[in-house]
């Protein structure tokens, strides 16, 4: 993990087609992933999310993932460029929103490999329909925005018809203190 931060840094001006040879090339195992398990997270949290690191312009992140276990429909704030990499069958659902309405425009299982590009604007939610735990790997940046790039991401409350802005986790049920 520690390589992939180090060539990241390094790259003066970054794509996600670039972070995601960089990730597939580092050839990262499920067992790298290990010790930042935290599949014993309160259910209110929606899933397990633990930050590996935080630099400048970059954040990298492992989320865990019980059966069940799904995020709300979110952006990723001031994020320009990024990956996830899939160590499961995850269900991925991408959204646009126009005219203050949330419309799905995509709904698959993205299969155990899997590397998605992140781009500026993505709106998505992702999560675990299977009867097994895995993991995934993320990375989000910017070329222009200092550390969190994360910050100011939306999450849709359909349900409450709300819009939250938080710094990072889109947990299902948010709350005041996110």
């Amino acid at each position: 993990l520690q390589h992939i931060i180090n060539r990241i840094s390094e790259e003066k001006s970054i794509t996600s087609a670039r972070v995601v040879e960089i990730v597939s090339e580092a050839k990262i195992s499920y067992q790298d992933l290990l010790p930042f398990a935290t599949f014993n997270h309160p259910l209110v949290e929606s899933y397990g999310r633990a930050k590996v690191y935080e630099g400048d312009n970059f954040g990298v992140y492992v989320m865990s993932w019980n059966s069940g276990d799904f995020t709300a429909i979110h952006s990723h704030g001031h994020t320009q460029w990024g990956t996830v990499l899939f160590f499961g069958n995850t269900n991925h659902r991408i959204y646009v929103v126009k005219d203050k309405t949330v419309k799905l425009i995509d709904d698959q299982t993205l299969r155990a490999g899997s590397l998605l590009p992140v781009r500026q604007g993505f709106i998505h939610a992702m999560g675990n329909l299977s009867k097994e735990q895995f993991q995934t790997f993320h990375i989000y940046g910017a070329d222009n925005f200092s550390s969190p790039t994360n910050d100011d991401s939306k999450v849709y409350q359909l349900e409450h018809e709300r819009i939250r802005i938080t710094s990072g986790p889109a947990f299902l049920n948010i709350d005041d203190d996110y």
